[in-house]
Formats: C-alpha cells, sequence, structure tokens
C-alpha cells in the first residue's frame, strides 16, 4: 500500500458519525427507556393482579367453608333431633310391649285354665250318676278369678299433636327461608361484597311495617322558609321566615329538609301524611349541594336524589333531572320503601290497601337521607305509627 493510500484509509476510520443520525439514537434510547417502563409496570401489576386472584380463591374458599360448616350443623342438629324422637318412641313401644306381653301371658294362662275346667265339667256331665256330677261339679265350678288383665287397654296410637305442630311451623319457617335472597352489597369504604339474606319483598303493609324506621327532621338542614313542630316530626311551609342560625348543611334557597338518620345496607320503611298542592318525597345523598338556586341543588334535579312530585294531587317522579307522570288516584299518606342492598326505593299510595306508584331500581353507592321539599302553605308530618297499626 502506498503512504498516500495508508493516509486516506488512516483518516475513513477517524470519520465521525454524521450529526444527523445522533437525534435518532436518542430517540430511540428515550423510546427503549419508555418501553421498559410500562413494561416493568404491567408486570407489576399483572404480579399484584394474581396476588389478588389468589387471595380471592382463598377468600371463596373459606367463607364457603364457614357457610358449609353452618349448614352441615343445621343438618346435624336436625338430624339428632329426629334420633331422638326415634329413639324415644322405641323405648316407649319397648315399655308398652312389655305390659302387653305380661297381660297376654297373663291371659293365655287364664284360657288355658278355663279351657281344661270345662273339659272336666264336659265330662261329668255325661255320667250318668247324676248325684255324683252334681257333688263333683259343685267342687269344680270354682272359676278362677279375673285378674287386672281383661281391664287393661292396648296402647293402639302414640299421640304426638303438639310436637307435630312445633315441627310443621318449623319446616314452615325453613321453606320461608329458602325462598328469601341473597343480596350483595359493598359498604362504603370496603372493596369486598357483603352477602346478606332477604326475605322476599313485602307485599301486604303488615309485612312493610315489619321494616318500619322512626324518622326525625334534620333543623339544621332546613331551609328558614320551612317550620319544625311536634318534635321534627311535622314540617310546614307557612310564607314566614324562621330563624335558623347559619350552618353548612343548610338550604338557602329551596324549600327543603332531609333527616337525621343515616340509612344504608339495609330494608327500611316509613309513612308520611301530606297537604297543600305541592310536596317533594325522596332520599338524596350527603353530597346533594345545599347553597344557592342551582337545580344541582334541588331534590330529583341531579344524580345524588330520588324523589316523588304531588302536584296538585297528581304524581310523578324524578331523578337526574329526568321525569316521568304518574296516572294513580291522589292519596295524601305515602309509603316509602328503600331496598338498600337491592338498589330499590319504592313509593306506594296508603289507604285501605297499598298501591305502588312507582319503583327506581338502581345501585346506590352512598348512605342515604330521607328528604323533603315543599310549596307555598304546604305541610308533611312523618307519621306515628302505633302498636296498632303493626
Amino acid at each position: 500500500m502506498t503512504p498516500q493510500a495508508q493516509k486516506v484509509e488512516e483518516n475513513s476510520d477517524k470519520t465521525p458519525m454524521c450529526p444527523l443520525l445522533c437525534p435518532n439514537r436518542n430517540r430511540w434510547g428515550a423510546t427503549q427507556s419508555e418501553i421498559r417502563r410500562r413494561l416493568e409496570e404491567k408486570e407489576k401489576k399483572l404480579k399484584e393482579t394474581r396476588r389478588r386472584v389468589e387471595e380471592m380463591k382463598l377468600s371463596v374458599e373459606r367463607v364457603i367453608g364457614e357457610h358449609d360448616k353452618s349448614f352441615t350443623a343445621l343438618i346435624r342438629c336436625i338430624e339428632e333431633a329426629h334420633k331422638k324422637l326415634t329413639e324415644r318412641i322405641r323405648e316407649q313401644e319397648k315399655r308398652e310391649m312389655e305390659k302387653d306381653e305380661g297381660v297376654m301371658e297373663q291371659l293365655e294362662k287364664e284360657i288355658e285354665e278355663l279351657k281344661r275346667r270345662e273339659a272336666e265339667v264336659k265330662e261329668l256331665s255325661e255320667t250318668k250318676d247324676h248325684l255324683h256330677f252334681l257333688q263333683n261339679f259343685s267342687s269344680h265350678c270354682v272359676l278362677p278369678a279375673d285378674g287386672d288383665s281383661l281391664s287393661f287397654t292396648v296402647t293402639a296410637d302414640f299421640s304426638s299433636e303438639d310436637l307435630r305442630k312445633e315441627l310443621s311451623g318449623l319446616k314452615r319457617s325453613l321453606v320461608k327461608i329458602s325462598q328469601w335472597d341473597i343480596m350483595t352489597w359493598t359498604p362504603p369504604g370496603r372493596e369486598a361484597p357483603v352477602f346478606t339474606l332477604q326475605s322476599p319483598q313485602p307485599q301486604s303493609r303488615k309485612e312493610f311495617l315489619q321494616y318500619f324506621c322512626p324518622l326525625t327532621l334534620d333543623i339544621n338542614t332546613a331551609s328558614r322558609d320551612l317550620h319544625l313542630s311536634e318534635g321534627n316530626k311535622k314540617v310546614t311551609h307557612k310564607g314566614t321566615r324562621a330563624k335558623y342560625p347559619d350552618h353548612p348543611d343548610r338550604f338557602d334557597y329551596w324549600c327543603q329538609v332531609l333527616c337525621r338518620e343515616v340509612l344504608t345496607g339495609t330494608r327500611c320503611y316509613w309513612e308520611v301524611e301530606c297537604s297543600g298542592l305541592f310536596i317533594k318525597i325522596g332520599v338524596a345523598y350527603k353530597g346533594l349541594s345545599r347553597k344557592g338556586g342551582v337545580w344541582e341543588c334541588g331534590l330529583g334535579y341531579n344524580d345524588k336524589s330520588w324523589c316523588l312530585w304531588c302536584c296538585d294531587s297528581q304524581y310523578s317522579v324524578r331523578h337526574n333531572n329526568k321525569q316521568t307522570v304518574i296516572g294513580a288516584p291522589y292519596s295524601p299518606r305515602i309509603g316509602v320503601y328503600l331496598d338498600w342492598p337491592a338498589g330499590s326505593l319504592s313509593f306506594y299510595s296508603v289507604s285501605h290497601t297499598m298501591t305502588l306508584l312507582h319503583r327506581f331500581n338502581t345501585s346506590f353507592t352512598e348512605p342515604l337521607y330521607p328528604g323533603f321539599g315543599f310549596g307555598l302553605h304546604s305541610s308533611l308530618t312523618i307519621s306515628h305509627l302505633t302498636p296498632c297499626d303493626h
């Protein structure tokens, strides 16, 4: 190789990379780093998900095992009661049989004795010496005395009417429970669902009253246009202002009030008596806005509340500002049935019968507070249910 060619080759080895290629290398490096970061996140997420799946499986097996033990114990109790009852009946049968066998043995002896005497009498009666017959008959005609055996009554039936009634009642209870619904709901602040056993939806007023929930109006939420009375069980829109102190929970524009009771994870029923041209009856989450005249504060105008409107003796329901008109006869008494786990809120017209006006079917995610809204000169009273109502 000539010196000139060697110099050219050396210079070619030292030629720097084109500057235009550097951004691509940097970009590729950044992309690779981002892919690596996201890959690690996905792998971590996959690992956590697998762990939660395994925990869930263990939890399911544990819960099923617990319920298996409960039902097995229940079945064992029933079988044990059946075994004890059978043993008692057999023991009584044995005692009665022993008495019966003694009586039968005594009767058999007496029968044999009578048969023997009968044969002797017959033999004597056939003799020709009648005097001798009469003398011998007199000595043989004395019969063995009747013992207590002839007055003994054999037990032909074991009476257990009371026990049958109790077992029949138990059977009805078990059949009733077998028809109950198994509900699932997730309490606030928990991730895992809770399973509850719920009886079927009530049908009669008597069944609804089993879930009666006494309510009290919360004066700290009442609009100043509303007046509370009768131990905070009655509220009236009189057209005058009440001197309530400031409170962050108070409705300062809408003529509304909420109750103090928090309803969640259960079934509740209450009734109200209404008078006036316009009343709203419903439930709301605690997050319902209270300040100003915006629609978000009104019952039924948002996704935080559900309500029934009683306006000029006509009904409608509203949720998230969607209204549905209801055609039904007017009644001043309204029943409200809340099945929180099932996500069911029902309104009934209550008179001599209960008429379903409307049922909301949803999925409640927070505790609920009963609430009411009013037009001028309207009033509502939370019913004081007496023992005769129950």
